[in-house]
């Protein structure tokens, strides 16, 4: 349980308890996290559950629109003022406090106190559109899969030390929904996950295959260990693993965890009952003569196509891992 949710319980638990401020009828608890920042978990008159953020002057609203969550503005006696951040449902209250717990101690981290208002009002508008997308589902089995098999990727990348840890976060644009998964300057990767023992990969767009650099074709077989067997990752492990190397560096992990967003990705208890590794890796490269089919390929006329690619066929394609 986080601190916010901590919180939440007490304050529905016993209305009597101390509590930070009560402002129009929201009831606050300082979740003293910060001895330069003011952040407060609360609820309003029909017991919805509030995150909110302290700011010396007005701030702006975040452009929310109608959905899971709204947000208002409140003055406090100081002359000071709250933005405050509501979730309409119980149901999402946990991916909530999640999602506020992690913006937190990345507002924390700021170096620069300006961008404070901007940082939490594009974030917002960010879980907005998520929740609209179904970011407090859990994600299905052929995503964690394709998400387990990008990560993999981005921790390979980052611990060759061939590149800067905050290139390789910024590269992967595989959560914007890009042609590639991911794009450097010079290289372009495109990532596949496939059930053990399939023998061909979908192709899911006709520019999926066709970059402007160099490009390879990497091909993983994700696994489930076996029942009380041991080995394996978790995808919370996977994701912590990667957190835990990128933290020095606090803008690209600010960025990775948007991505994550992006993604679908909320840490769940329901991600920890699955240990999943990668039984197989191929590289390919996606040369001239590779067999794909791209805009500039196929007959006119035809404006969008997905296909399989018959793995044993790319063979002489492949490269060394």
């Amino acid at each position: 349980m986080t601190k916010i949710e901590s919180a939440w319980e007490i304050l529905r638990r016993a209305e009597d308890l101390p509590i930070s401020e009560s402002l129009d009828g929201v009831r606050l608890r300082n979740l003293q996290m910060s001895a330069e920042y003011d952040f407060y978990a609360g609820l309003d008159r029909e017991d919805r559950a509030i995150i909110a953020f302290g700011f010396d002057a007005r701030p702006e609203l975040p452009a929310l629109g109608r959905g899971a969550l709204d947000s208002f503005r409140l003055r406090r006696a100081n002359g000071k003022w709250l933005l405050l951040l509501r979730v309409q449902s119980k149901s999402i209250e946990s991916v909530f406090a999640r999602l506020g717990t992690d913006l937190i101690g990345e507002v924390i981290s700021l170096v620069n106190e300006d961008v404070k208002g901007v940082f939490i009002t594009e974030r917002i508008e960010l879980w907005q559109r998520l929740f609209l997308s179904g970011i407090d589902g859990i994600l299905e089995d052929r995503r964690v899969r394709g998400l387990f098999a990008e990560l993999s990727f981005l921790d390979s990348l980052v611990r060759s030390h061939e590149r800067s840890v905050s290139d390789c976060v910024s590269a992967w644009v595989g959560p914007a929904r890009a042609d590639q998964d991911f794009v450097f300057h010079d290289k372009a990767y495109e990532i596949k996950s496939v059930l053990p023992g399939r023998d061909s990969v979908k192709i899911s767009s006709l520019s999926q295959l066709q970059a402007r650099t160099p490009l390879e074709l990497v091909v993983m077989n994700i696994a489930e260990v076996p029942e009380g067997a041991q080995g394996g990752t978790t995808l919370n492990e996977l994701v912590a693993r990667l957190e835990r190397i990128i933290a020095h560096d606090v803008r690209a992990l600010a960025i990775f965890r948007m991505k994550l967003l992006e993604a679908g990705y909320v840490s769940r208890l329901e991600y920890d009952a699955r240990d999943l590794y990668v039984q197989d890796l191929r590289r390919f490269d996606v040369s001239q003569d590779f067999p794909r089919l791209t805009s500039s390929s196929v007959p006119d006329g035809v404006l969008a196509a997905q296909y399989d690619l018959v793995l044993a066929a790319l063979e002489r394609f492949r490269l060394s891992a």
